[in-house]
């Protein structure tokens, strides 16, 4: 069998949670929290970033954006990385599967994590405070069509 279908000890963290939610705080203190001298976070925003930091989102981009995510993701696992967060909204359930299934062929434990927003008011909170312009009627958009997934774990926002 492939040595990437052996045991493995390694985690990934899956994070789920409408912009502005904190998800990205909740990744890089889950990273620290880990003990790990070197911890790895996955993001599809990261697509958007230029070489001088600046945050460009182009929605026709999007999909690129997110097989550029899957693989950094697939090239981590392949390396063993001992942490690995991935960090998107993960609105519905489908989005995050096949990180779970990679995950687990290469033998990683694999939490979900969900970022808690009760409410409508909970959503502007957030959505004012997300640091890529997503409009509020998107947020509200998401939130809406957010399903608790039984196998996560409900954290509220830590900003």
């Amino acid at each position: 069998m492939s040595e990437l279908f052996s045991e493995f000890s390694g985690v990934v963290v899956i994070l789920r949670g409408i912009p502005g939610s904190g998800k990205s705080t909740i990744a890089h203190n889950l990273a620290q929290e880990s003990g790990c001298s070197i911890v790895h976070i996955c993001s599809a925003d990261d697509y958007f970033v230029d070489k001088f930091g600046n945050y460009r989102f182009n929605h026709r981009e999007l999909s690129r954006a997110h097989n550029a995510c899957m693989t950094k993701f697939l090239k981590l696992l392949i390396a063993r990385a001992p942490f690995i967060a991935i960090d998107n909204t993960h609105i519905e359930q489908w989005e995050y599967e096949n990180y779970i299934l990679a995950a687990a062929l290469a033998g990683y434990k694999v939490q979900i994590k969900e970022i808690i927003c009760h409410d409508e008011s909970s959503v502007e909170k957030f959505c004012k405070r997300n640091q890529h312009g997503v409009p509020l009627d998107k947020c509200i958009e998401m939130w809406r069509r957010f399903r608790h997934d039984q196998r996560a774990e409900c954290i509220s926002s830590t900003i």
